[in-house]
């Protein structure tokens, strides 16, 4: 099997556990969060790919998608965390206003609904991360 891929998909999340933990903490601006956000998916991306056999650019829900009909079943932790990954970056695209308060990240849609980022947020985004990780090594 080709594990390239997988490694990649580790790589990527030392990435962000060094973007929240060391660079985070000395910057101290909370906009990073996002780019820790889209390290993430990063992340998950390239562990699907391995699962689908493929390596092109597809938004992650599609990649999900694609590893169903190939009957893998994922937890139901690791299926909350591909939407909610998904769900913010789209929200990011998509957004209007963003700022910063209180250390947080505020994401303003068009209805005024905020989605807030923290660093406890990530850090929780990244636990289950590092879970899915895990269980997709135990599937190979």
């Amino acid at each position: 099997m080709s594990q390239p891929i997988l490694k990649e998909a580790w790589e990527h999340y030392h990435a962000a556990d060094h973007l929240l933990n060391v660079t985070y903490p000395l910057i101290k601006d909370p906009k990073l969060l996002l780019g820790i956000i889209t390290t993430i998916n990063n992340t998950l991306s390239c562990a699907l790919n391995y699962f689908i056999q493929s390596n092109y650019e597809a938004p992650l829900l599609l990649k999900l998608h694609l590893l169903q009909n190939q009957k893998i079943s994922l937890p139901k932790d690791s299926l909350s965390l591909i939407h909610t990954i998904n769900d913010l970056l789209q929200h990011h695209e998509k957004s209007p206003v963003e700022f910063s308060r209180n250390n947080k990240m505020i994401i303003c849609t068009k209805e005024y609904y905020l989605h807030t980022l923290s660093k406890e947020d990530i850090k929780e985004l990244l636990k289950k991360t590092k879970e899915t990780l895990n269980y997709l090594e135990t599937l190979i």
